[in-house]
């Protein structure tokens, strides 16, 4: 897999999410009830911790604000979709601060989080690739 590909299916399997969500609904790093609480731009990153090495493998991420949502209830449709899709997932939803993870049989992981507010965010993060597999790429903050 090269990177391109990791972005490619990783917003895929963001674009396919949201589209279990009401219309209006929309994906961005910038929430407008709370704007400094933006979200960190998409990026490609080190699949360790130590960042000690910058040529080891590498995985794509990223993580919006669903605008527009009605949280918990949409945090329920993103659950149902992934069981459609098949993928095993892990559903922490009844707890305060609800939460979901999917992970793929290809190693792809989704998970949507309630803030404190109630507010949903969705994130992604591909399987590693070898960095010899990193393109010249550029990930993208907003789609």
């Amino acid at each position: 897999m090269t990177s391109t590909q990791a972005q490619d299916r990783s917003m895929d399997a963001l674009e396919q999410s949201l589209s279990a969500l009401p219309a209006a609904v929309r994906l961005d790093r910038v929430h407008p009830e709370f704007p400094w609480a933006q979200l960190g731009f998409a990026k490609f990153e080190p699949c360790y911790d130590d960042n000690t090495t910058i040529d080891g493998p590498h995985r794509f991420s990223a993580t919006f604000w669903v605008v527009g949502s009605d949280g918990r209830s949409d945090l329920t449709l993103l659950i149902e979709r992934w069981t459609q899709w098949g993928w095993a997932v892990d559903d922490r939803s009844g707890q305060r601060l609800g939460s979901a993870r999917a992970t793929s049989c290809d190693d792809y992981r989704l998970i949507a989080r309630l803030s404190e507010d109630g507010q949903l965010s969705l994130g992604i993060s591909s399987p590693c690739f070898p960095f010899e597999n990193l393109d010249n790429v550029h990930a993208i903050g907003q789609r």
